[in-house]
């Protein structure tokens, strides 16, 4: 089990006992000091406030996941699914999401400034009251993505966005 509810270990390994000298465990956190978790498989993880600024994410499914308040400060996430995670509050600013599978996430109110959303999947995510300021979005699938609250005049790039129905040049887009 890996939770936090403090900000002692900022791996969050605090609930995780180091001195059984199961293998599974040492390797776990061998890993997460190493801050690499390529292509790793973890669904269901709890990693709600966890400290993961700067971990390597690339090719790794995340599948309903519990990231809310997650600290992805420059987190790579390179064509890693995340489908179905809940991200609300997250920080994901300067992140590189590019071609990352974001279906069904729930990003209420992340920060995903500066980040590279490149080709990332994001249909039917919920987008409510998230940052995008300098973040972009270059070939993205926004398809019935909730949108609510989100100034896209700040964002760097909306070039090929898919699903993306904007109202005119510097207002929000509030969909119905």
């Amino acid at each position: 089990m890996m939770h936090s509810t403090s900000n002692k270990n900022p791996f969050c390994l605090d609930g995780i006992d180091l001195s059984s000298g199961n293998r599974l465990v040492l390797r776990l956190a061998r890993v997460f000091r190493r801050k690499n978790l390529r292509r790793f498989t973890l669904m269901f993880a709890n990693l709600s406030r966890c400290n993961l600024k700067g971990f390597d994410f690339s090719d790794a499914k995340l599948l309903f996941a519990n990231l809310i308040e997650a600290n992805l400060f420059r987190a790579t996430l390179i064509r890693a699914d995340i489908s179905g995670s809940r991200m609300s509050m997250a920080n994901l600013s300067e992140a590189d999401l590019s071609g990352a599978m974001l279906i069904f996430v729930s990003l209420n109110g992340a920060n995903l400034s500066d980040a590279n959303l490149r080709g990332a999947n994001l249909w039917k995510a919920d987008l409510t009251d998230v940052t995008v300021d300098g973040a972009d979005f270059t070939g993205a699938d926004l398809t019935d993505a909730i949108v609510d609250g989100v100034d896209w005049s700040k964002a760097k790039s909306l070039d090929r966005v898919i699903g993306l129905n904007l109202p005119k040049a510097g207002s929000q887009n509030k969909k119905d």
